[in-house]
């Protein structure tokens, strides 16, 4: 519907100048869709892809968060091996009852990285300041790098 609306608004356009009522183009364009479609952007965004994944993940509800990720995602930490596909993601995911408590959130076109603390509750409960990178396509998460500092995990006592 917003693309239509803008689409006949060119007739309006001066012939000679290519503006509207003195206003270039490109920038009434851009006022349009801010004005006349706000939630276009903001509904498939990398953005909100990804915060809803981590909400989902929060409440334990992994057939939803299962929506937001590729089949085919890749996973890379400093911890062990790189894992390949949602399955595998989810397997290793699983048991170690995790939550996060988001500190700052970036975004780039398809690339959102977040700061984060995680909270590991098994096998033992310990917290790790991380920063995971998320890349969107198609508006699913295709690729997550994390990195984390290290130190909890071996000063943890329940280890």
């Amino acid at each position: 519907m917003c693309i239509l609306a803008l689409s006949n608004l060119c007739s309006f356009l001066c012939p000679k100048t290519r503006s509207l009522f003195g206003m270039n183009l490109n920038h009434y364009f851009k006022l349009l869709y801010y004005e006349w479609c706000p939630n276009m952007e903001s509904k498939n965004s990398s953005k909100d892809v990804v915060l809803s994944f981590l909400k989902t993940l929060n409440s334990g509800d992994f057939t939803t968060a299962g929506n937001y990720i590729a089949e085919d995602v890749s996973f890379f930490a400093p911890d062990g091996a790189p894992v390949s596909g949602a399955k595998a993601y989810f397997d290793g995911l699983k048991p170690l009852g995790l939550s996060y408590v988001i500190k700052k959130v970036f975004a780039d076109g398809s690339d959102v990285c977040i700061i984060y603390d995680i909270s590991f509750s098994k096998p033992a409960a310990v917290t790790l300041f991380a920063c995971g990178l998320y890349s969107v396509v198609n508006g699913k998460i295709s690729s997550i790098r994390v990195i984390f500092d290290p130190r909890p995990l071996f000063n943890n006592p329940n280890k």
